[in-house]
C-alpha cells in the first residue's frame, strides 16, 4: 500500500493518499505508518518509564490503554507505533533474560486471513536474516486474547538522514554509512527477500559502542522471491499498490504489478542516496501527491529525475542550510556533486532496471570506486539512450513520424546529398579559414608589440644595458595602459595574460593578478562572461589567488572557469586540464587528498591526448606521483615520477633531474 513520505500515524497520512485513490483509500490505510509500523524509532534515546501503557490511538483522554500490561515475559510500557494493522509496543523482557524490546501485535478486530498472512510473512522475513544492520526477531507467540505477535530487538534510533544531518556528516561520511545499507538490503536479498519500502524512516542510526550502526527495519511488505514464508494465504489485489511513492520504482508503480525483483529495492537506495546527497528528493513531495494516481505513475515509470547539482540549485536559499549539514559550501558543495556524484544514483534510478546496479552491491562497489579514485561503472547517459527511452515513451507517435519522414527522405535523399556535401564542406573550409586567418593577425600584433617591447631595452634606446625582466614587463604595462592596443582590446587582453604569466612566473603576484583582472574585464567587455577567452582569464586569476593562499576565491574562479570551458572548448584541450590541475593543487590544500587524485588524473589523461607538450605532460604525471605517494600507493607513485624525469631529460638533458620528484 502507499505509504506517507513523513512518518507518523495512519491517521494524518490517510487524507493525502484519498486524493490519489478514493476507491482503494480504505486499504491503504491496511499497512500505513513509515517507520512507526515497526515502530524501533524512538525520539531520543531514554526510553518510556515502566508502568505507563499509552499511545497516540482513541481512548480516554486521546491515550490508548492496552487491554492487558503482560504478554508472556514481556511487560508493555509504551506504544511507539502504529499502523493499519497493527500497533508496536516497547516493553522489558523479565526472563529468562532482563531486557528492553519492541514487541508487535496486531490490532484488535484486525486479524483477517490477509492481515495474519502478511503479519507473519514480515515475522517469517525477519527470522530467516542474520545481519548486524537488519533488526533481529527474538521471539514470537499469541497473547491471551487469541492475538500473534513478535518480538524484535528495540533500536533507539533516527532516520538516516536525520541522523546525518543532526552529526552535520560531509559527504564521505555519508557515503560510508550507506554502504552499510546497501550490504544489509544485499543481505536480504541473498535471503531471498524483496524489501519493496526502502526509504529513511526504514533506516535507522543508533549508536553501538559509542559508533554510529545502520538498522534496517519494516519488512510489513517484504517479497519472498524463492521460497514460502507463511503457509498463509496472502493475496495482493489488483489496483493495490504496495511501498512509499517517493520512493517507488516505476516497476513498483504499476496498479498491481508482480513482476517485481531485487532492482526494485536497488531504485529505492539510488532515491535514499539522492536524498543523502543533496538533501532533497528527486521530485518535491507536495507537488507529486497533488498528482491524480494515474499522472503519479506516469512521472514514476517516465520523468527524469534532475541531476543532484541541478536539485540542490534549485533549492534556492534553503541550499545554503543544505550544505552546512554536509560540513562545506554551497560552490563546494555543487562541485563534488557533479559527474561522479550525480552517476552514481542517476544509474541506480535508471528506468529500465536493466541499465541500473545488478545488485546492492554492485551500487557498493561503485561507491568504493568514488571514495578511492577509481574509474566507476557508472556513467552519464548517452544520446542514445535517452534517445531509445523518448521512443519507448511515444512508441506510437514515432511509429507515424518515422512512416512520413520516410517517404519524405527516400524522395529527396538523392537529389541533395551531393549538394549538402559541397555545401558542408565549403562551410567548414571557410570557417576554418577565417579562425585561422583571424589567429594567425592576433599572433602578429602580439608578436609586433613584444618586438617593440624588447627593441626599447636595446643599447640604441637610451643609456642602461642592463634592463632587468621586471622593468621589461613594467614597462609595457605602461604602454597599454597608455592605451598602445585601445582599439584592439582582443590583443590587448592576450599581452596582458602574457605578461601576468610572467609576474607570476617571477613570484610577483600582485602585478600578475592586476592583469589578469584586467584580461578578464576585457574579454568580458568583447566576447561575454561565458566566452572561452574570459574563462581562461578567469582561471589565470584563480591560479593566482591560490598561490596567495585565497582559497574560496580560488575555488569560486576555478570552478566558474571550468564550467564556461567544459561547454566551449573540446574535451582534450589542455587548457581544461590545466584548470582540473589547479583544482588538484587546491584540493590537496584543504586536505581531500582522494579527491585531489581523482583531479590529478582528470588532467592528466587531458594532457596525454597531447603527447608533444612534454612539459604539461610531465607536470602532469609528477602531480599525480606526489598525490599517489600521499595516499601511500609508492609503487604506482615511482612509476609516473619516472616516466616524468626520463621525459624531462629527454628534452631538457640532466639538468632536469632537480625537477624530479622525492
Amino acid at each position: 500500500m502507499l505509504q506517507p513520505h513523513q512518518s507518523g500515524s495512519a491517521e494524518r497520512a490517510k487524507p493525502a493518499l484519498e486524493t490519489l485513490d478514493p476507491a482503494a483509500a480504505g486499504a491503504v490505510g491496511g499497512s500505513m505508518g513509515g517507520a512507526s509500523e515497526s515502530g524501533l524509532a524512538v525520539p531520543g534515546a531514554g526510553g518510556p518509564q515502566p508502568g505507563h501503557v499509552r499511545g497516540s490511538g482513541a481512548g480516554p483522554g486521546g491515550a490508548e490503554v492496552a487491554p492487558f500490561q503482560q504478554i508472556g515475559p514481556y511487560k508493555l510500557l509504551e506504544m511507539i507505533g502504529e499502523g493499519g494493522f497493527g500497533t508496536v509496543w516497547v516493553a522489558d523482557q523479565q526472563h529468562p533474560v532482563r531486557r528492553r524490546v519492541a514487541l508487535k501485535i496486531i490490532k484488535p478486530g484486525m486479524d483477517s486471513r490477509v492481515v495474519i498472512g502478511r503479519f507473519e510473512q514480515e515475522r517469517q522475513a525477519l527470522a530467516i536474516m542474520d545481519h548486524p544492520n537488519i533488526a533481529k526477531v527474538l521471539d514470537a507467540g499469541t497473547a491471551p486474547d487469541g492475538r500473534p505477535y513478535f518480538v524484535m530487538e528495540y533500536v533507539a534510533g533516527e532516520a538516516i538522514t536525520d541522523y546525518c544531518d543532526r552529526q552535520n556528516l560531509d559527504i564521505r561520511q555519508r557515503l560510508e554509512l550507506f554502504i552499510s545499507v546497501c550490504q544489509a538490503v544485499q543481505h536480504a536479498h541473498t535471503k531471498g527477500i524483496i524489501h519493496r519500502d526502502i526509504k529513511p524512516s526504514n533506516i535507522l542510526v543508533t549508536l553501538v559502542t559509542g559508533s554510529p550502526t545502520v538498522k534496517v527495519i519494516d519488512f510489513g511488505v517484504a517479497k519472498a522471491v524463492n521460497h514460502v514464508l507463511t503457509d498463509k494465504t496472502i493475496f495482493t489485489e489488483h489496483g493495490q499498490v504496495l511501498g512509499t511513492p517517493e520512493y517507488m520504482s516505476p516497476e513498483q508503480a504499476e496498479m498491481g504489478a508482480l513482476d517485481i525483483d531485487t532492482r526494485s529495492d536497488v531504485y529505492s537506495l539510488g532515491v535514499v542516496l539522492y536524498e543523502l546527497l543533496t538533501g532533497a528528493l528527486p521530485f518535491e513531495p507536495r507537488d507529486l501527491r497533488s498528482k491524480g494516481y494515474n499522472e503519479i505513475q506516469r512521472i514514476i515509470r517516465e520523468v527524469d529525475p534532475p541531476k543532484p547539482s541541478q536539485r540542490l540549485r534549485s533549492l534556492g536559499g534553503k541550499s545554503v542550510e543544505v550544505a552546512r549539514h554536509r560540513h562545506t559550501r554551497v560552490e563546494e558543495l555543487e562541485h563534488q556533486l557533479r559527474r561522479e556524484l550525480e552517476w552514481i544514483p542517476l544509474k541506480a534510478m535508471r528506468k529500465e532496471r536493466e541499465q541500473r546496479y545488478a545488485t546492492p552491491m554492485a551500487l557498493a562497489e561503485d561507491i568504493r570506486n568514488h571514495l578511492s579514485g577509481r574509474p566507476l561503472v557508472a556513467g552519464p547517459e548517452s544520446a542514445i539512450y535517452r534517445a531509445r527511452k523518448f521512443v519507448m515513451r511515444n512508441r506510437v507517435k514515432v511509429t507515424a513520424a518515422a512512416v512520413v519522414l520516410l517517404a519524405v527522405l527516400v524522395g529527396t535523399v538523392l537529389s541533395t546529398i551531393g549538394f549538402v556535401r559541397a555545401a558542408r564542406h565549403a562551410e567548414m573550409y571557410r570557417q576554418e579559414y577565417a579562425r585561422a586567418n583571424t589567429e594567425a593577425r592576433r599572433l602578429w600584433q602580439i608578436n609586433r608589440f613584444t618586438t617593440s617591447l624588447l627593441s626599447n631595452a636595446g643599447p640604441m634606446a637610451g643609456e642602461r644595458r642592463d634592463v632587468t625582466v621586471r622593468e621589461l614587463l613594467d614597462g609595457a604595462v605602461a604602454q597599454l595602459d597608455a592605451g598602445a592596443l585601445r582599439d584592439q582590446p582582443r590583443i590587448e587582453s592576450a599581452v596582458r595574460a602574457t605578461l601576468a604569466e610572467t609576474y607570476r612566473s617571477l613570484s610577483q603576484f600582485a602585478a600578475a593578478e592586476r592583469e589578469w583582472q584586467r584580461a578578464l574585464e576585457l574579454e568580458r567587455a568583447a566576447g561575454g562572461a561565458n566566452s572561452a577567452e574570459a574563462a581562461v582569464a578567469l582561471a589565470g586569476l584563480g591560479a593566482v589567488q591560490l598561490d596567495t593562499g585565497r582559497i574560496d576565491e580560488a575555488q569560486q574562479s576555478l570552478d566558474a572557469a571550468l564550467s564556461v570551458l567544459r561547454g566551449s572548448l573540446p574535451a582534450e584541450d589542455v587548457r581544461i586540464g590545466d584548470v582540473l590541475a589547479n583544482l588538484a593543487l587546491l584540493a590537496d590544500a584543504r586536505g581531500q587528498y582522494r579527491q585531489a587524485q581523482n583531479l590529478h588524473r582528470q588532467a592528466l589523461a587531458i594532457y596525454q591526448k597531447n603527447p608533444n607538450d612534454t612539459p604539461r605532460l610531465a607536470d602532469g604525471m609528477t602531480n599525480l606521483a606526489t598525490s599517489l605517494h600521499r595516499l601511500g600507493d609508492n609503487r604506482q607513485a615511482l612509476e609516473l615520477a619516472q616516466q616524468a624525469l626520463q621525459m624531462r631529460r629527454k628534452r631538457w638533458g640532466t639538468r632536469a633531474s632537480v625537477d624530479v620528484w622525492n
